[in-house]
């Protein structure tokens, strides 16, 4: 800067003031210096720029803070500077722990912004020289630690350009967190005495950094202890309310406290295996950091007591030669469990044997009894010191060893009971008792009952009867023995004849019938042998004409005379007769047919024989049969009769099997039917219906027992032939196609009635027809049908009959290269013999691209598992398609592993191929491998889709797309998780076992076989198939109680649970008194017990009130 400035010389102590030219002179050092020349005096000053210049200080807060208080700091600011300091920002950085409560800034010009841990304040201008201040009050948190150290940073900042930065920022002096922390310990002895003296340890401590004020010790005596006495460090005695004592220990200064002890007495009545629960607190009304050691507790357990009773439990009863386990319950005076270890001895009555004694084992001890081979009651005796107990039970038959069966009599006449009774023994000889089931059975008659339970001398007794003859096996079962005994039913006297003729009817002259009657008693049964029989005919002779029975049977023959007739034979025993009719015929059959129409006739005519019978003969036709052969060809037939009865049977031929026919006697059989309309005819064939009767009855004239009639069959032959016209013009999506149909008839029969038929080509429509040399040709079918119709009512009689023309649009989104297929057919109402020329097909194949995909991939997966993908492609139409891109999209879950070609593009689980041309023909696949990740839930469907597009005109993309699914199955089994809530139960309830298995990702498994086995109790089914992941049992609670384990299996994984079984509710209870009688002076007492039972006959649980 150049120019006149005022400036002060001083000369020898003098100021002169002068007006100078000044010049800046810009040195080496980049200084600005300022050289003056006056009155022969020179200066050279060093010239300083104006700058701003801010500077900030904040003053500390207390040394100690604690968590809740308040701390306050002043923030002084001041710009030392020449030039005003603008936009100026005051930054606070809070301490960790606390948060901003209220300023003053506001009162200075200030606005106050809050940023999380930051408190920003903004001025818009600071002049030189200029200085302030304001307070800052932070809250400090609750939670702030003990011994935190809180510091407090600020810094200060302008737009404006500084000479001087390096008093910007100032930090406070640490404000340490501090908080107090009492703490509590209780010991005590862990098992104790009734009535003895109990001694606790109390130590107590300030832990933390504060003194603590106003602190107070409580400790809780349990009930059933006593106050005696305390010692230590707590100063004055303590306040004793209860069971409560309360130590006043003032205030207690960090890491200070002392010890307590505290003497108590336990009530001699105390019950033993009760608790004792101590527990000490302390409290402060210093805030602390950490509540959780302020308690502290000392747990005792009061011992058992000496046996003052002793229980015998053992089953009801004991099957012969089985052992079964007898246990004594030995309680103390409060009815508790004596100590594990008490000796007890076993006594018991003849008839079983019982282990001398056992130590007891949460006051039970228990013993095997072995019971001999005689049935009765037994006494068990159990004694524990001067405690005594006993037990009542019963030796009982054991099970089924052997069955004794009697019959009241070995023989009896059918009809007549038989007494039967079983005697049922063990294998020792003794009855068993009543109610064992034993079941009869026989192989001849009934038993009644056919079961039923032994009384109590172990018998059973029924009935047999049967009014049948033979020997009765009579068998007795009971408990996988048996007995058999027999019974033989014979025959009553004779009371029913039956008489039969074999044959009924024989020729005259000498023909033989054999007669046999069977001669029984009231039921039915054939009687003994050596029955005298006597037979009498009415024509004929019978020889022999008497007889005697053969298994209840006599026969005899019965010759035919001259003279024909019904020959009664009789057969007499004692009083009872019994007849048949035996008849004697000549015969002589005869057979004719007619039919309508009887001229040529067509396939497809229905025709009607009338065929008749009879016998002109004079002895009765035996055993006639009529046989029609029918025409090749004649089908749906059927037909009616009259006169003689006949009987149609089985055969490619009409067979009817006739009645006997007396002479004069015969019929009429009409027959319909219709020739084949659909069989492949000749152009013309001769066809003829034969009949033809038959008897086993000799015969005077056979030459008139079969017959003929026949008919001449013409057919025509009608042919559809065509073309297409495309005039070597390339078929193509969108153009039209032209087809030229000829028609004629090769049969001698004139065709009628004809149908055209024309199944159009796929992705083609009918445009229009124009018909030639075919009057009367009508189109039937609707313009938009896929298949078209043309009826034609006129003749056909020659090869060369006509012709027509048939248009088709082609649709536009045809695929390319697809082979348009057009079926062309015709019909008439004539049969025809030949049909191999009524259709044919006429192909063509469009020209353009046609891309198809066809993705492959497993229809199952298993988490964790390898997964492979075959992506194909094909060109099917008859030209290059460009620019082809292949894209697939992958499922969730599924990361890939391998490809056999790298795509171009890949986007998450998106993949593109980059094909470029596929020619016509032309086809590819893609191999991908991935691998399922391990979090896909089984149950879930990965569906795999691909696509394909190209820069071509392709018509047809329906096919572009394909896709594939596959379903997401479960590991193998790799977890088996056993479940069962509660774990103890009362005796004799249900409840239910949850056993679930899954695989190594979580995932449940269906169908499995799991095994469930338990030591106590009993669990129903024992095995059991997973549904969704689970298999349901339940657990049957023993009537006594007990523990065990139940245990669930399932391939090589298994799981087991503990189970305990308790008493169950009271259902029975037994008072006494130690004395019977008492004065009735208010004074006298005497001890009541009382036994208490489940529903089972279990003590109660102890607590039970």
């Amino acid at each position: 800067m150049f120019g006149d400035r005022w400036v002060n010389v001083r000369k020898r102590g003098a100021w002169i003031s002068a007006v100078a030219r000044v010049a800046l002179v810009l040195m080496a050092t980049g200084c600005l210096f300022l050289t003056l020349s006056m009155a022969g005096y020179a200066a050279r000053l060093p010239l300083v720029p104006p700058v701003a210049d801010l500077s900030v200080v904040k003053t500390d807060a207390n040394p100690d803070v604690r968590p809740g208080g308040t701390l306050t700091y002043q923030i002084l600011y001041q710009n030392n500077g020449t030039l005003p300091a603008t936009d100026v920002v005051i930054t606070d950085t809070l301490p960790a722990y606390t948060t901003h409560l209220l300023n003053g800034a506001s009162s200075k010009g200030w606005t106050t912004t809050i940023s999380g841990t930051l408190v920003i304040w903004h001025r818009d201008v600071i002049s030189p020289a200029v200085s302030g201040s304001f307070d800052v009050v932070l809250r400090v948190s609750e939670d702030a630690p003990a011994g935190a150290s809180l510091v407090n940073h600020v810094e200060i900042a302008t737009a404006t350009e500084e000479g001087d930065t390096s008093n910007n920022s100032w930090t406070t002096q640490p404000t340490v967190v501090r908080v107090a922390d009492v703490h509590v310990t209780k010991t005590g002895p862990v098992e104790v005495t009734s009535g003895d003296r109990i001694t606790y340890t109390i130590q107590y401590q300030n832990q933390g950094s504060e003194p603590a004020d106003n602190v107070i010790l409580t400790d809780t005596l349990p009930a059933g202890v006593s106050y005696v006495s305390w010692s230590g460090d707590g100063g004055t005695p303590p306040a004793v309310t209860g069971q409560q004592v309360v130590w006043q220990l003032g205030s207690l200064l960090p890491a200070s406290g002392g010890t307590l002890t505290l003497v108590g007495e336990i009530d001699p009545d105390e019950p033993s295996y009760s608790l004792l629960v101590n527990t000490a607190s302390i409290s402060t009304q210093t805030p602390e950091r950490d509540m959780v050691d302020n308690t502290d507790t000392s747990t005792a357990v009061v011992r058992a007591g000496p046996p003052a009773s002793v229980q015998v439990s053992a089953p009801a009863t004991i099957p012969v030669a089985t052992t079964t386990s007898v246990t004594a319950l030995v309680l103390d005076r409060w009815a508790n469990p004596v100590a594990d270890g008490t000796p007890v001895s076993f006594t018991a009555s003849s008839l079983v044997t019982v282990d001398p004694s056992a130590l007891t084992v949460s006051g039970r001890a228990t013993v095997t009894l072995h019971a001999g081979t005689q049935v009765g009651p037994v006494v068990v005796t159990a004694t524990a010191g001067s405690a005594v107990g006993v037990g009542h039970l019963e030796v009982v038959p054991g099970p089924v060893g052997d069955v004794q069966l009697t019959p009241s009599v070995s023989s009896q006449t059918a009809g007549e009971p038989v007494g039967l009774r079983a005697d049922v023994f063990d294998s020792f000889g003794n009855p068993v008792d009543a109610g064992i089931m034993v079941s009869f059975t026989t192989t001849l008659g009934d038993v009644l009952p056919a079961s039923a339970a032994t009384n109590a001398a172990g018998v059973v007794t029924a009935t047999l009867t049967s009014t049948r003859t033979g020997t009765a096996l009579v068998t007795a079962h009971a408990g996988g023995t048996q007995s058999t005994a027999s019974v033989l039913f014979m025959p009553g006297t004779p009371e029913n004849i039956s008489v039969s003729a074999d044959p009924s009817s024989i020729p005259v002259d000498g023909a033989k019938s054999q007669i046999m009657a069977t001669i029984a008693d009231r039921y039915g049964n054939r009687v003994g042998d050596g029955i005298t029989v006597t037979f009498d005919s009415s024509l004929g002779s019978v020889n022999p004409v008497t007889t005697t029975t053969v298994a209840g049977r006599v026969t005899t023959v019965l010759t035919s005379g001259h003279v024909h007739g019904q020959a009664a034979v009789t057969a007499t025993v004692g009083t009872y007769t019994g007849t048949t009719q035996v008849t004697f015929l000549p015969a002589d059959l005869r057979v004719q047919s007619t039919h309508t129409p009887s001229t040529d006739i067509l396939p497809g005519t229905a025709v009607t024989y009338t065929i008749t019978f009879e016998n002109a003969g004079d002895a009765v036709a035996r055993d006639v049969m009529i046989t029609d052969t029918l025409p090749i060809g004649f089908i749906d037939t059927w037909y009616e009769s009259s006169g003689a009865a006949i009987t149609e049977t089985e055969g490619s031929a009409y067979v009817w099997q006739v009645e006997d026919l007396s002479p004069g006697e015969g019929g009429t059989i009409i027959l319909r039917g219709h020739f084949d309309r659909h069989r492949q005819w000749p152009s013309s064939q001769l066809v003829a219906n034969i009949v033809e009767i038959t008897s086993t009855t000799a015969e005077g004239n056979p030459a008139d027992n079969s017959v003929s009639a026949a008919n001449l069959i013409l057919t025509a032959d009608v042919f559809i032939q065509g073309n297409v016209d495309d005039s070597g013009t390339d078929l193509q999506p969108g153009k039209k196609i032209k087809y030229q149909v000829f028609l004629g008839n090769y049969g001698p029969a004139l065709a009628q009635g004809l149908t055209i038929t024309s199944t159009l080509p796929a992705h083609t429509s009918l445009w229009q027809e124009t018909s030639y040399q075919i009057d009367g040709l009508t189109r039937v079918s609707a313009d938009d049908a896929p298949v078209q119709v043309w009826q034609y009512d006129g003749i056909v009689d020659g090869p060369n009959f006509g012709d027509f023309v048939i248009w088709l649009n082609i649709d536009a989104n045809a695929p390319g290269g697809a082979l348009l297929s057009h079926h062309i057919e015709v019909s008439t109402n004539t049969p025809e013999g030949n049909y191999a020329n009524n259709e044919q097909v006429i192909e063509r194949r469009l020209s353009g691209i046609n891309l198809e995909t066809l993705v492959r991939g497993p229809s199952q997966v298993v988490p964790g598992r390898m997964i492979t993908y075959t992506l194909r492609y094909t060109n099917t139409g008859t030209v290059p398609a460009e620019n082809v891109v292949l894209t697939d999209m992958l499922p969730a879950g599924i990361a890939v592993i391998d490809m056999s070609r790298t795509p171009d593009r890949i986007e998450l689980s998106r993949m593109e191929w980059n094909l470029g041309t596929v020619a016509d023909g032309q086809w590819g696949q893609i191999v991908l491998v991935g691998r399922v990740g391990t979090d896909v839930s089984a149950g879930e469907t990965l569906r795999n889709t691909l696509d394909i597009t190209t820069s071509s005109v392709e018509s047809y993309t329906d096919d572009n797309m394909s896709e594939v699914e596959t379903l997401v199955i479960p590991d193998i089994p790799d977890s088996l998780t056993l479940q069962m809530d509660p774990t103890t139960v009362d005796v004799g309830t249900r409840t239910p076992v949850v056993i679930r298995i899954a695989d190594q990702y979580g995932n449940p498994i269906d169908g499995l076989m799991v095994n469930i086995t338990t030591t106590v109790g009993v669990v129903t089914p024992t095995v059991a198939t997973t549904r969704q992941g689970a298999a349901i049992v339940t657990f049957i609670a023993p009537t006594s109680p007990s523990e065990g384990t139940i245990t669930a299996t399932s391939n090589d994984l298994s799981d087991s649970i503990q189970v305990v079984v308790e008493p169950g509710p009271a259902a029975a209870l037994r008072a006494r008194a130690a004395d019977a009688e008492l004065p009735a002076d208010g004074q006298s007492t005497t001890v009541v017990e009382a036994d208490v039972w489940d529903q089972y006959g279990n003590p109660v649980k102890d607590g039970t009130l």
